[in-house]
């Protein structure tokens, strides 16, 4: 019986960030030490029919 390669290769091309405070890591940093929330009340929408009416 032959057996099966089941490694998995991984190539990691760059890092970045995606959040709601920045697109860069000094950006997000300086936003959280000003104790900025990437969160806020869900307004385009009604959320009401949600466990939570706060989005990202």
């Amino acid at each position: 019986m032959v057996e099966k390669d089941t490694s998995e290769r991984v190539v990691i091309t760059g890092m970045g960030i995606v959040c709601p405070l920045g697109d860069d890591i000094e950006s997000v940093w300086q936003e959280m030490l000003m104790g900025k929330s990437g969160m806020a009340r869900t307004t385009i929408f009604d959320a009401s029919t949600f466990p939570s009416v706060f989005s990202a």
